[in-house]
């Protein structure tokens, strides 16, 4: 029944989840039956790994260095995304495209893609720290400091 899914293809996407290593593990089935369809006798398409939630960097469980490892040993391109923020998808998907027609992208090509990150500049400093409280000359006796 793949073969099906697979008939025509130029190239096969395998997404996987960098938050779970089972992910990246269980890739390795769709590229046993990727290999069961394109035989020898058949052209294989152009294979993309493809690391997804890029944006939560900071729950990463598969290392970088496994990510181009299994790329490399599988003979995939390799990418880096996030869905949720949108981060690189344009750019992976242009970069495929660009390795299918055998063109390489330039810096500036790949750079047009990726979105400008606006910063707002703060020209009023002194308005924008928080103001102390003066000292004040109270009689009051605190529980901390006593002042005599």
């Amino acid at each position: 029944m793949l073969d099906k899914y697979f008939y025509g293809a130029d190239a096969i996407l395998f997404v996987y989840d960098v938050t779970n290593n089972d992910s990246l593990t269980h890739l390795e089935e769709w590229l046993k039956a990727v290999h069961e369809v394109f035989k020898e006798d058949c052209m294989m398409p152009h294979l993309a790994l493809i690391s997804n939630k890029g944006d939560l960097e900071h729950s990463r469980t598969v290392k970088v260095d496994r990510h181009l490892k299994y790329a490399l040993d599988n003979a995939m391109s390799s990418h880096s995304v996030s869905a949720k923020t949108g981060e690189s998808v344009a750019l992976c998907f242009q970069k495929i495209a660009g390795e299918l027609l055998g063109i390489r992208l330039t810096r500036s090509e790949q750079e047009t893609v990726q979105p400008v990150v606006k910063a707002e500049i703060v020209h009023n400093l002194a308005a924008a720290e928080p103001s102390r409280p003066s000292p004040s000359n109270s009689t009051k006796n605190s529980t901390v400091c006593t002042v005599q």
